[in-house]
Order: structure tokens, then C-alpha cells, then sequence
């Protein structure tokens, strides 16, 4: 575990335990600098033979960098060096490769991402950003290169959007994509897959509450599938950018510590989160997309809608349509039908109907079209002017009938 402290100096340090399998100390330190240096420690990994830790520091200064510990299995320092330039820069992720690690963060508003040997050494490093605010939450290495997700305010639907770039080995963009809705919209995690990648993060574009989002995407970050969002995806275009962060030694020193372990009485509780995603075997079945081109036309005494199957079936069979009808504000279900068009006759003249269409297959409902609002305007015949047709009508009768 690495963290903070603030009980062994006036000054926050570098604190890092090894705790056995029951949570029990093994051993503890605390690292620092000078007397005015602040430190923070935001990660820590298991390494072949030790650890690595990596946070922020200030040195004594009021640029902040970045520090990257090594560490062997008994917390003793091996090597130790700080990245930084002339802004503040702040730490983000770091994953172990094969000959070193990489390293994200962001250099002010912008992200950055840094390729070091297994001595901490730069072999490269660039800058990506807009102009408005970055920030990373995730990198992870791929076949061939990185991927990165975080959010941006340069570009996107509006608020803070999910941001992707995918880069080759040497940190070039490859693609680079924007995913969300009008609201905060973050992915904090990236699996690969055979054929793309899964996303997890948060929105509070698509509700009136910030829910988990699942996203899955092919290997050139189209949207394969978005559970109950149908968030938008745009293509971005920022330039990637050598930055010339330069990496210090340090002299960060360690000192045993002695906190003692306190047992608490926490109680896990159960949570009602509603699975809107099941697997079978090795293939995943969802709910459809949103079905596509929802269209209406007014006849003479109905409303007739017409539609297209969803891009998406979700792995099953399109089993149902659902058709829902806004007057005001109240909404509701009219209708339940298998084709992809519906006869609305239960309708009345000059009032304004909103429609949205959603599909159904074996796991269950899908996320409902876009709304079209359409009014069925009836010319009705004023009854004195038929009264007054048929009187004249019947007047011809009967003068024809007398001659």
C-alpha cells in the first residue's frame, strides 16, 4: 500500500506497508525530501524483484513534478529520479512493460505520456490537448502501442466528455475519438479484446443521476454497443507534441515507521444495481440500440409511423416493437408490434402527438429512437353549410321532378 502521511513531520511524506495475506504489517517506511518538500504517493506496483511507486512532489518549490521510486522486496531504495519542467505537472497512471514503464499524466491542461527503461530513464514523451481542459484515468499497453481514456472539454456533445486516443509504440496518434452526451461523461477503465475494447466509466448525460456506462468498441473506436445511453461519437483532432520534461535524480531518504494495525467492524451490505448486460457461454447478449429513422405522416383520419430496424440487435433476434405517446408531458405505451410500422387511429384533430419507438429481443427492452412530434389537421364542414347543400339538393329534386 502506498499513500500519505503527516504523522512522522510537519510535511506530507511518502508512506508505504506490505501487509501479509491477513492484512498484517510486514514492514513500513516513510520516504521525503528537504524540510519545505511535499510529497504524495498515488501508486504502487509489484515488480519482479520489489516495487514501484510514482506520485507528486514540489521539492521545496512551487512547480510541482512527478517522482518514480524503485523500490526492492524490502522497501529499500534503488533508484529514484523526478520528472518536471517549467509547469506543473501531476501523475495519473503508470503500467509496467516489458523493458520499463509508461507513464500519464497531465503537464497543466493537457495529457502527456512517457516512455522510460527499467531505470527510469525518458526514451520518449509527448503532449496532447485542445483548448480547453484535459485529463487522463487510464493507459493501458496494447498490440502494437497504448491506449489512453480520460475526458475533455475541448470537444464533444458539450460538459465534460469521454476521450479516447489510441497511440502506436512511440506515442503517435492512430485514431482519436469523443464519446457522450450534454453532461459529465468520464471511462476510467479499458479491457482489450480479440476485437476492440470494453470501456467502464460514469455518465450523467443520459438520466437524472450519474450511472455506471459500459461501453464497447472495435479496434477503430466505433461504438459496438452503449447500454442504455446512445451517446454520441465524433472524431477528434489534436496533435501529438514533444515535450521536453527533463528527469532528476532525487535524494528522497527512508525511515522506518511505527503505526499500529486497528481493526474495524465494517459491515458489507448488499447492493441493488439492475444487470442490464447477460452473459451466455463465450457470446454476450443485450438489449438492441434504438431503432433508426423513426418518421410519422398525418392521413386523413390516423397517424401512421414507420421505422427501421435497430443498427444493433444485440445478438438476439428483434422479437417486438414498443410504441410510446407523449401528449404534454405524460408518456405512455399505445402499442406492442412485431412490424416496423403502426397505425395510430385513436387520434384527434389539431392536437400535437410525440412518438418515440423502442425494440425488444430475449434479454429485453432497447433505448428508445428520437422523438417526432407530428399533428393530424382535420378540415371539418360546418353543419349549416351541409344543411344548406342538402336543402338545395333536394329543391332541384323536386323542381326537376314538377317540369
Amino acid at each position: 500500500m502506498a499513500g500519505t502521511t503527516h504523522s512522522y513531520g510537519e510535511k506530507g511524506d511518502i508512506w508505504v506497508l506490505k501487509l501479509d495475506e491477513n492484512g498484517n504489517i510486514e514492514w513500513q517506511k516513510v520516504y521525503g525530501g528537504e524540510e519545505n518538500s511535499s510529497e504524495a504517493a498515488f501508486f504502487v506496483q509489484q515488480t519482479n524483484d520489489g516495487y514501484i511507486v510514482a506520485g507528486n512532489t514540489n521539492l521545496g518549490e512551487k512547480i510541482w513534478k512527478i517522482f518514480l521510486m524503485k523500490l526492492d522486496e524490502n522497501g529499500n531504495i534503488e533508484w529514484q529520479k523526478v520528472y518536471g519542467g517549467e509547469k506543473d505537472c501531476s501523475f495519473g497512471f503508470l503500467q509496467q512493460t516489458e523493458d520499463g514503464y509508461v507513464m500519464a499524466g497531465m503537464i497543466e491542461q493537457d495529457i502527456f505520456i512517457m516512455k522510460t527503461d527499467e531505470n527510469g530513464n525518458i526514451e520518449w514523451q509527448k503532449v496532447y490537448g485542445g483548448e480547453e481542459r484535459e485529463a487522463i484515468l487510464f493507459a493501458s499497453q496494447t498490440k502494437g502501442g497504448y491506449i489512453m481514456a480520460g475526458y475533455t472539454s475541448s470537444f464533444g456533445a458539450g460538459g465534460l466528455d469521454a476521450w479516447i486516443l489510441k497511440l502506436d509504440e512511440n506515442g503517435n496518434i492512430e485514431w482519436q475519438k469523443v464519446y457522450g452526451g450534454e453532461g459529465l461523461d468520464e471511462l476510467r477503465f479499458i479491457y482489450e479484446t480479440e476485437d476492440g475494447y470494453i470501456m467502464a466509466g460514469y455518465t450523467s448525460s443520459f438520466g437524472d443521476r450519474i450511472d455506471i456506462w459500459i461501453l464497447k468498441l472495435g479496434t477503430n473506436g466505433e461504438i459496438i454497443f452503449d447500454e442504455g445511453s446512445g451517446a454520441s461519437v465524433a472524431e477528434t483532432y489534436v496533435k501529438s507534441v514533444d515535450t521536453s520534461l527533463v528527469a532528476e535524480e532525487i535524494s528522497f531518504s527512508s525511515k522506518d515507521t511505527n503505526a499500529k494495525i486497528i481493526n474495524t467492524n465494517i459491515v458489507p451490505k448488499n447492493a441493488d444495481c439492475k444487470i442490464v448486460t447477460q452473459a451466455y457461454g463465450e457470446s454476450s447478449i443485450f438489449p438492441p440500440s434504438a431503432p433508426r429513422n423513426l418518421r410519422g405522416e398525418a392521413k386523413d383520419r390516423y397517424i401512421e409511423l414507420l421505422w427501421d430496424a435497430p443498427a444493433n440487435n444485440g445478438g438476439a433476434n428483434i422479437t417486438a416493437y414498443k410504441i410510446y405517446r407523449r401528449i404534454g408531458t405524460e408518456e405512455m405505451l399505445i402499442a406492442t408490434v412485431s412490424d416496423t410500422s403502426y397505425q395510430d387511429k385513436n387520434v384527434t384533430a389539431n392536437i400535437t402527438y410525440h412518438y418515440r419507438v423502442s425494440a425488444v429481443n430475449a434479454v429485453g427492452e432497447g433505448t428508445k429512437s428520437e422523438e417526432i412530434a407530428i399533428s393530424l389537421t382535420r378540415k371539418e364542414t360546418p353543419g349549416f353549410e351541409i344543411a344548406m347543400i342538402i336543402a338545395v339538393i333536394v329543391l332541384m329534386a323536386y323542381v326537376k321532378k314538377k317540369t
